[in-house]
């Protein structure tokens, strides 16, 4: 008769921790923008105040991701990172409650905890536990889950601030943060060992498996790869948040606009899965030199927005939109091949990443002030992904000669 097929604990592992960060990066970098204007006109901020949020947000989830290893060996994986969503539900509770600046900030910060502790390293640290093959794919599809939310949310929250107002949407986003911890805490298994389990793809039975093997502490290939994080945080922050923008002050209808970003948002999301596959597939420095490839060639051809073909302007969205998976799912993969996937190296690579998004954010802004346009940002961007690509390729030719 018919043989079922029942789907490895591994998946239910990689959809939980999909979950956690639909709801917290997801969420809170990418849905939030939602919010903010009917913020600052509720608590009658100003335009620079509201960027102030932004950037309270950023520097604490910097301090966050630089104490996220450390934390995540005190708590258990599982609990940590459903605990972590507790001080992003507090965020938009506080967000629906408060008339003032400070309180705003008070939010902002409990926002950026979250995304400091709930995100992409503890998600590698259950992929590397539970998946010994097919772990780029599971990883993409982690990353995935940011993308996601950046689809889903908008139009469903837009629904809910039209009809209630922004105070419900926001107590009933901070009821969704508690609903997904409490999810994702019955999807995810700290590890299969302890389970009786075998990591998927592991032909052992799972009395052979044992614990995880203590991870490797090589870091040497930091001091190169921190800084092509940080010069590539440009691609996947400021020219991808000024993106809708930079479009519209070139003459874009706003309607159109927003359906050239939403395309690249739904490239983006799908990228982050085919670069997860093609490193399984091809190896971690062929799929990371072809989509770094990708990203630089994109923002070149973004470069020529201006000129007003839409079929070039969405050519260069799409292109980058698939590159831009190297800004968040590339940035494990890199670490796994050059640093033994130490969390240690994982922890200063993410950091480094978020300390760029934080010192380059202002830059569209004010070289647009400057220069009357956007362009020439973009182009300033590209070379920065270039560079960043050029300090990876070093990488792996040292690293091909140890």
């Amino acid at each position: 008769m018919f043989k079922r097929h029942r789907i490895h604990r591994a998946w239910l592992v990689c959809a939980g921790a999909t979950l956690l960060l639909f709801t917290s990066v997801g969420i809170i970098c990418n849905v939030f923008t939602i919010f903010q204007p009917y913020i600052i006109q509720r608590c009658h901020l100003s335009e620079g105040q509201g960027s102030l949020l932004i950037t309270t947000r950023v520097a604490v989830t910097l301090l966050s991701t630089m104490v996220c290893v450390r934390y995540y060996r005190v708590v258990e994986v599982r609990k940590g990172m459903a605990l972590s969503l507790l001080p992003g539900a507090l965020s938009m509770a506080l967000y629906a409650a408060s008339t003032s600046f400070a309180g705003c900030c008070g939010a902002a910060a409990l926002a950026g905890v979250t995304c400091g502790l709930c995100c992409i390293i503890p998600a590698t640290i259950l992929v590397d536990r539970w998946f010994v093959s097919c772990r780029g794919l599971a990883l993409g599809i982690c990353a995935a889950g940011t993308g996601g939310a950046a689809v889903v949310g908008p139009p469903l929250l837009q629904m809910l601030i039209a009809r209630s107002g922004i105070s419900f949407a926001l107590l009933c986003t901070a009821g969704f943060f508690v609903l997904s911890g409490m999810t994702a805490y019955l999807l995810i298994l700290d590890d299969p060992a302890a389970a009786g389990l075998s990591p998927y793809g592991d032909p052992r039975e799972p009395d052979e498996t044992g614990l995880a093997a203590p991870e490797p502490e090589d870091g040497r290939m930091v001091v190169l790869l921190a800084p092509a994080a940080f010069l590539l945080a440009a691609a996947g922050g400021p020219a991808l948040g000024h993106m809708g923008v930079y479009l519209s002050s070139e003459g874009y209808p706003s309607d159109l606009a927003a359906w050239l970003v939403s395309a690249l948002g739904l490239t983006m999301t799908l990228g982050k899965c085919v670069l997860g596959s093609a490193a399984d597939r091809f190896g971690p420095r062929q799929a990371s030199l072809l989509f770094g490839a990708a990203l630089v060639l994109g923002q070149m051809v973004e470069c020529l927005i201006p000129l007003h073909v839409l079929g070039v302007t969405m050519a260069g969205l799409l292109i980058s939109g698939l590159g831009m998976s190297m800004c968040t799912v590339g940035l494990p993969i890199l670490n796994q091949a050059l640093c033994g996937g130490s969390k240690k190296a994982l922890g200063r690579i993410q950091s480094a990443h978020i300390a760029g998004s934080l010192c380059l954010s202002p830059l569209p802004g004010v070289i647009a002030d400057c220069a009357g346009s956007y362009q020439p940002a973009y182009i300033l961007f590209a070379g920065m992904t270039l560079a960043a690509l050029g300090s990876i390729l070093v990488s792996f030719r040292m690293y091909s000669r140890r």
